[in-house]
């Protein structure tokens, strides 16, 4: 049962992958026993009806369970406020369990179902996809996550989602991970070593590799029954399902051998470098490269992919930080790029992301944006809606979005507004005593302070907060008590705009 509000039955924690000679073995051997049962039921008189009926009962219960889980209904829905609600035990996974296991389900299921029985009962359906978030072991990384999923949530999205957190140094670290709101049977944490390189130049640590050695160690050590998965970075917003991999979803599908993914500008650039000499590297040109191998997250690809080009990701993307070190963050992006190409997977590109609200024909899609806002606050959410539902299927929270004289100053202060993940207090998530954003205007004032003149800061804000606030108002109705009430007082702000490099405030301090 989802504690997030309805029911997403009959699924299992993912299991080990099993090696294929054994795993085959002991399903011939299963076989074998099944038929020397069916055929002593058969001719034991003894034995006939209570052997026989109590086999019927067995495969009656799998049968519906798995009618269950590919039911309509078993999709998440968000909670409703209640003076009733009880915080989840987190105990209900063992401190051994946590210190030691890797693949956590947040419902604590202990159903494991391999996916060879599960995939022809999801194949050609919506629910054959896994959405996955790759990210750090931070209290920075959990507010985010939590926005992740909770917009996951929102959507009813089918399929499984598994947040991979990487680089937890204590069991303190593993429980604030696993302190969600999203409480699924389809919901998934997976727990990594932090595979950041050393730092030989100074400035920032490069965490970036974690996204191609954790995603080597999940789809290779986890038995995933899903056919496509989509990677995603954690200051992503999801607003619209994925439905790259079914007959009534969109255009391009993800297929085996044909990847789908965002269009990035990050160009050509490794293809001078000759990191990889199969033929299939050796025939991209600058042309081909932008075409087929300019992409980002979300990455859409199937699983036999995914397992197929993982190592050479690793394998390249050591040499590739080395033509492209900090402060350039995109070292690891080449390297995907390149480990496709090695293996010959050119991507079909789309455009279905916003991000840069001054990017101009790099995001077309900022063209069709809508403005006329729904009420979208905690307080006014409603079930008849289409749930926060966009044109396209994400929104990248990676730039400063800002209204007034200019991005360093503009505040509410001075009649701005100023807007960047790294500014919000890192423990907004999991302190009960921290309130929500202010929301920005969306009135024609607040569109003539946007240095954009379509308004484009001014959406952006609007969209990114208020689905940042529900996510968190989420949380905290659930964890702070039936006496929490929203209180909207958090005001971010440059640090520039501060003598002391201050980069929020609180409305309570004026």
């Amino acid at each position: 049962m989802d504690r997030i509000g309805a029911s997403a039955h009959g699924r299992r924690v993912a299991s080990k992958k099993l090696s294929s000679s054994p795993y085959k073995a002991a399903k011939v051997k299963r076989k074998s026993a099944a038929l020397s049962f069916l055929d002593r039921c058969t001719t034991d008189k003894n034995n006939t009806r209570i052997a026989c009926a109590m086999a019927l009962i067995i495969l009656l219960i799998i049968s519906l369970s798995f009618m269950v889980y590919v039911d309509n209904r078993s999709h998440s829905h968000i909670p409703r406020p209640s003076a009733n609600r009880v915080a989840v035990n987190i105990d209900l996974i063992s401190v051994q369990e946590l210190n030691h296991t890797d693949y956590i389900n947040t419902a604590r299921t202990r159903n494991n179902i391999p996916s060879e029985v599960l995939r022809p009962l999801i194949a050609n359906t919506k629910h054959d996809v896994h959405v996955v978030i790759s990210t750090g072991c931070s209290e920075y990384q959990n507010w985010q996550s939590e926005v992740v999923l909770y917009s996951w949530a929102r959507l009813k999205h089918p399929g499984q989602i598994t947040r991979i957190v990487s680089g937890c140094k204590n069991l303190e670290q593993r429980k604030a991970a696993l302190n969600t709101a999203i409480i699924s049977e389809r919901v998934h944490l997976f727990f990594t070593d932090d595979y950041t390189p050393p730092n030989k130049g100074g400035g920032h640590a490069f965490h970036y590799f974690n996204k191609p050695y954790s995603m080597r160690k999940f789809v290779t050590e986890v038995d995933i029954a899903e056919s496509v998965l989509v990677l995603i970075d954690p200051d992503m917003i999801i607003t619209k399902v994925f439905d790259y991999h079914s007959a009534a979803g969109e255009d391009l599908q993800v297929r085996r051998g044909h990847p789908v993914s965002q269009r990035y500008g990050i160009g050509a650039k490794w293809v001078p470098w000759k990191l990889c000499t199969t033929p299939s590297c050796l025939k991209v040109d600058d042309s081909v490269a932008w075409k087929h191998y300019s992409v980002g997250p979300p990455y859409m690809m199937h699983i036999e992919d995914w397992r197929l080009m993982v190592n050479e990701w690793v394998q390249y993307s050591p040499a590739a930080l080395e033509h492209d070190p900090p402060p350039s963050i995109l070292a690891e992006m080449y390297s995907f790029s390149i480990a496709c190409a090695h293996h010959d997977l050119p991507h079909e590109i789309v455009d279905t992301m916003l991000s840069d609200p001054d990017a101009g024909g790099s995001e077309p899609q900022w063209k069709d944006i809508e403005w006329s806002f729904r009420q979208q606050s905690f307080l006014h959410q409603s079930e008849q809606d289409k749930l926060d539902a966009l044109h396209v299927h994400i929104l990248h929270y990676c730039h400063g979005y800002w209204l007034g004289d200019e991005r360093n100053t503009g505040h509410m202060l001075n009649y701005g507004f100023n807007f960047h993940k790294g500014h919000l207090p890192k423990d907004l998530l999991h302190n009960c005593d921290r309130g929500l954003l202010v929301e920005p205007p969306t009135n024609e004032y607040a569109r003539a302070r946007d240095s954009n003149k379509k308004g484009n800061h001014v959406w952006m804000l609007y969209q990114v907060i208020t689905r940042i606030n529900n996510a968190l108002a989420n949380y905290k109705q659930l964890y702070c008590g039936p006496d929490w009430i929203p209180t909207y007082d958090i005001v971010l702000r440059q640090p520039e705009a501060d003598h002391t490099n201050k980069m929020h405030y609180y409305l309570s301090d004026l």
